[in-house]
């Protein structure tokens, strides 16, 4: 499987987890898409809610995941990779509709990063069957303080995984 269907098999499989996702009794939806997150785009709309973005966050042959590592990336003989280590980024946003709300606001987009990094470590265990094998040792790395501009919350969660590219028969 390829780097790009991975991300959408992991952006489905974060999407299932949050479809009952819930703040304080408010119906909303969770958007869970397969691209960076622009903060001016999003500031420019009225759309309530929370969105989730899974982006690729970039590789190296070289690095090892930070913390294990026994778990790295490497080269056969003759220069071609088979696996990186893969960065993957997890932007959350959270909708600030009132600004006497930021407190609250900031503890719900919180809850939203322990919801998704609780999902990376389920998804840890089993992602190899949940992207056919491409990806693996999929781990929590870390993650930013809290960024509020006029209407959204945002953070982002860097998780890591072995990639395991596709190479063409023949």
């Amino acid at each position: 499987m390829s780097l790009s269907t991975s991300i959408s098999a992991l952006a489905q499989s974060l999407r299932d987890e949050l479809y009952t996702y819930k703040v304080d009794n408010w119906n909303t939806e969770v958007l869970v898409e397969t691209y960076r997150l622009d903060s001016q785009v999003m500031e420019n709309t009225n759309m309530k809610g929370i969105r989730i973005a899974i982006y690729d966050g970039g590789d190296s042959v070289a690095s090892a995941i930070p913390g294990y590592a026994q778990q790295r990336g490497d080269r056969v003989q003759w220069g071609v990779p088979y696996a990186t280590i893969q960065t993957l980024n997890f932007d959350l946003a959270f909708f600030i509709a009132e600004r006497d709300m930021d407190g609250w606001n900031e503890l719900e987009l919180i809850r939203l990063k322990d919801a998704v990094s609780l999902w990376i470590a389920k998804r840890g265990l089993d992602v190899s069957t949940v992207t056919g094998g491409a990806l693996s040792t999929f781990v929590y790395g870390s993650s930013n303080g809290v960024t509020r501009l006029r209407k959204y919350a945002y953070t982002t969660i860097t998780a890591y995984a072995v990639y395991h590219p596709e190479i063409p028969n023949g």
